[in-house]
């Protein structure tokens, strides 16, 4: 079974497209789309969710590496000035925030992303065969867009999607018992049980 959230998920179900006899089962959470043109409807809802000093701190660590400050901590900093626009509840947000260690981010890893994603990227004929069970679970308040996940239920036939209430793109987190509840659902399932 192969198991990705964000990011994850898109190189789970690249994976999946690539090497379906390798995969029994997916659970895809959160999942990035399966053409880049949900970027764009991400990067609009994440900014529409952050008061404005999260999105002056934003600036203020975009530009930081201009002024000598490390990439990976001026990423880091990035990532908690924008971390409340990913969760339902703000104070869940600032404590994932606040958990946040150096070394958890390494900038050159979204930049070889981006540069991998600016290629000819769409994974929707590769995954139109995938025959295994798979889960997708997203989160109502999730700044990736409904209509993503939607489009990854409709190419891969043999998904289920579920959403989750008042529950961002961190499900594990906002809503820890709902998001227990399905996925242990899934995989007695997807076992035959």
């Amino acid at each position: 079974m192969l198991v990705g959230h964000s990011w994850g998920a898109m190189l789970a179900m690249a994976y999946a497209g690539k090497y379906p006899e390798h995969v029994d089962r997916l659970l895809l959470i959160g999942p990035g789309g399966m053409t880049s043109e949900f970027f764009a409807i991400a990067d609009d809802n994440i900014r529409s969710r952050l008061q404005p000093q999260n999105l002056e701190a934003q600036r203020y660590w975009t530009a930081a590496t201009q002024r000598g400050i490390d990439a990976d901590k001026a990423g880091l900093e990035g990532l908690r000035a924008i971390t409340p626009a990913y969760f339902f509840d703000r104070s869940k947000a600032l404590a994932f925030a606040a958990e946040l260690r150096e070394g958890a981010l390494h900038a050159d890893v979204g930049l070889y992303l981006g540069v991998d994603l600016g290629k000819t990227y769409d994974l929707r004929e590769s995954l139109r065969k995938f025959d295994r069970p798979v889960l997708i679970v997203q989160g109502h308040q999730d700044p990736v867009p409904e209509s993503t996940a939607e489009e990854t239920h409709r190419v891969l036939k043999t998904s289920t999607l579920t959403y989750i209430h008042k529950c961002g793109h961190f499900p594990w987190l906002e809503q820890p018992e709902e998001y227990d509840r399905i996925v242990n659902e899934f995989l007695g399932k997807s076992k035959g049980n």
